[in-house]
Parts: C-alpha cells; sequence; structure tokens
C-alpha cells in the first residue's frame, strides 16, 4: 500500500520539461489552422497539462484551441465549448500573470461569450500592464465588434495601423476600416480606405476581393 502510495505521488509530480516538450512544433491556434492541426494541437495541450498543471502555455493554446474548433466565423463561435474552457482560461491567467498571453486568451474567449464587463475590466488590467500594444488593439478591436460598434472599431483600426509596417497586412486594415465606416454610412471615407488598400496593397490586395 505505501508502495503504490509512492507510485502515485511519483506519477502526479510536475514534470515540467515533459509538458514543455509536448508543446514543441505546434502552432499555435488562431484562424486559418486546419481542424486536424487545432485537433492535434488540443491533444498535446491536454497531455503537457497531465505532465504540469502549471504550464500555463499549455492552457493557452488549449483555450485557443477550443476557440477556433467552435467558431463558424469571425464573430461566431458556438458558446457551449467556450462555457466549458472559460475556467480552463481562468486558470491559465492564474498561474502567471505577468504573461501576455494567457490574458489575452481569457479575454477573447470572454469577448466571444459576450461578457461585457468582465472583458471591459481585464482589458482596462491587460492596458495597465504595458503588455504588447498591437495585441491589446487587437483584442480591443475584437470587442468593439462584438459590441457592434462600429465607430470604436474605426478607432482601433488606426491605432493598429500606426502599429503595422508590413503593406499586405495594412492593406487589410484598411479594407476592413473601409467596411466598418460603411456600417456608419460614411461611403467617403470607406472609399478612402478602400483606395488606401489598394495603393499598399496592389490589384491583389484583400479589398480588389471585396
Amino acid at each position: 500500500r505505501d508502495l503504490l502510495a509512492i507510485k502515485k505521488m511519483i506519477v502526479a509530480a510536475p514534470d515540467p520539461e515533459s509538458a514543455n516538450l509536448e508543446l514543441v512544433g505546434q502552432p499555435m491556434p488562431v484562424p486559418g489552422v486546419t481542424v486536424n492541426d487545432l485537433q492535434t494541437v488540443v491533444r498535446h495541450a491536454c497531455k503537457a497539462i497531465d505532465y504540469d498543471r502549471e504550464c500555463a502555455q499549455a492552457y493557452v493554446m488549449l483555450v485557443r484551441g477550443v476557440i477556433e474548433l467552435s467558431r463558424y466565423d469571425e464573430m461566431v463561435v458556438h458558446p457551449v465549448p467556450l462555457r466549458e474552457g472559460l475556467p480552463l482560461a481562468q486558470r491559465g491567467k492564474s498561474i502567471d500573470e505577468s504573461i501576455a498571453d494567457p490574458w489575452a486568451a481569457y479575454i477573447e474567449i470572454n469577448i466571444h461569450l459576450k461578457r461585457w464587463d468582465v472583458v471591459t475590466e481585464n482589458l482596462a488590467n491587460f492596458r495597465a500592464r504595458k503588455f504588447d500594444a498591437k495585441l491589446s488593439a487587437e483584442l480591443s478591436l475584437l470587442a468593439a465588434k462584438g459590441q457592434e460598434l462600429p465607430a470604436d472599431e474605426v478607432l482601433w483600426y488606426d491605432k493598429l495601423l500606426a502599429l503595422t509596417e508590413l503593406s499586405s497586412d495594412r492593406a487589410e486594415l484598411h479594407g476592413r476600416q473601409g467596411m466598418a465606416y460603411l456600417k456608419l454610412k460614411l461611403k467617403k471615407e470607406a472609399d478612402e480606405c478602400f483606395h488606401r488598400a489598394l495603393v499598399e496593397g496592389g490589384p491583389l490586395s484583400w479589398v480588389a476581393h471585396h
């Protein structure tokens, strides 16, 4: 009986090295990653957590995997898996609140669950901690879209444009900002954005396909 208890303690002992090895080579779950790859990431993240319950990055990848596997389009995500994943997001954030990624995963899952008081509070904390400015702007933009606030979308697109250098990315941002202006029935401003998108990205830019 004592030997069995010792074996259980050994099995339960944290193994951070093995946890990290489970995550090596796994892509961060983002839009565009295939379902098969997302399922693989989720499996590896679960194994990593089995090895080390304090592996914050594993919680991030698991939560982001759940979000992407539940996604219909940019702003429509099935809420049931998200509600089940919410405690995991909270756990990941609580392990080390000095890391940005767990905060971002927690904020994003709350955006899709439309828990706006939680989102507002945590975005304020995210900014106060002076995490990556671009990630902060992306999360704020996502929150504005979720709340259908096109005027706020326009402002966050401006912020992202100021933080983005790659022409193809800037072209897409201009194009999407133009769509936000159209929601506000500001056709002149929208046309200016679409023109800038074409200038930045050329005839094959995002706006040319829309």
